[in-house]
């Protein structure tokens, strides 16, 4: 059933069935979905979460479909292993100063974006690697927004990438 309801938020996004979400909770178990690959791929999780965030309200499956695109993005970048830090917190938001977000950062230690792509990489259908869709951001980016949040990316060529994504704690 949980793979089922992936797929049809994967083809339309919604917040549809939201519900209050322990944030830190929601990430450790898609991390521990992707125990396997990690340990294959040589990618060391590292998971600090500030422990008083308030629950936020959103889909859980389409929050967790963010953090899976964002996570298969990361183990695609670190081909040789690496680190993989996600991070999570209270603050305000890079855009509405007075507004009171929960902000998850994903960073990679893989190869990084080069800056010809920043701007692109959100568009649907754009994709440097072969076989793949280029819906994964853009369908992540679109979540995000439907959640009220944003999606930003920050990246440096041969350092690697961190994926900021801003959600509020009152919509």
């Amino acid at each position: 059933n949980k793979t089922v309801r992936k797929a049809i938020v994967f083809v339309n996004p919604s917040v549809g069935d939201s519900q209050k979400l322990d944030i830190n909770a929601l990430i450790r178990e898609e991390i521990d979905f992707w125990s396997e690959t990690f340990k294959t791929a040589m990618i060391r999780p590292e998971l600090h979460f500030e422990d008083d965030i308030p629950q936020i309200f959103g889909n859980a499956i389409a929050l967790q479909q963010i953090l899976g695109h964002l996570v298969k993005n990361a183990v695609s970048a670190m081909e040789k292993g690496g680190v993989l830090n996600i991070t999570t917190n209270k603050g305000s938001s890079q855009f509405h100063k007075n507004r009171s977000m929960v902000i998850i950062k994903v960073k990679d230690t893989g190869s990084g974006i080069k800056p010809e792509h920043n701007e692109k990489i959100l568009h649907p259908f754009f994709t440097t690697k072969t076989g793949r869709t280029g819906l994964g951001l853009s369908i992540s980016h679109r979540i995000v927004e439907q959640h009220g949040g944003f999606l930003t990316c920050d990246s440096e060529p041969g350092k690697g990438t961190t994926f900021s994504i801003e959600l509020p704690l009152n919509k």
